[in-house]
């Protein structure tokens, strides 16, 4: 758990399993990387995330890369920090 302004986010590690050209499907992990949720989003235009030392586009990430979220405790959304922008889901479902 995250405090962050008013906000209390939950943290999650997430693998992507597909990405296309606007949006990106990953698995919300519990803490033996089995898959819990999948989530499908649109990050926020010109959104990137930091992976290997490299702003990288989310949708250029490979599948199986590993990622942190957060979501707020009280309203549904994903983001990739309490500080970043929210992201559009999608679609969501239990695994």
């Amino acid at each position: 758990m995250t405090l962050k302004g008013d906000g209390i986010y939950m943290h999650f590690v997430a693998q992507v399993v597909a990405t296309d050209k606007e949006s990106v499907t990953v698995d919300l992990l519990d803490t033996k990387d089995k898959g819990i949720s999948r989530v499908k989003f649109i990050p926020a235009a010109g959104q990137t995330v930091k992976f290997d030392g490299k702003d990288m586009k989310y949708t250029d990430l490979k599948k199986g890369t590993k990622l942190n979220f957060y979501v707020e405790h009280s309203q549904w959304g994903l983001y990739a920090s309490p500080e970043g922008k929210r992201m559009t889901i999608v679609s969501r479902e239990d695994l």
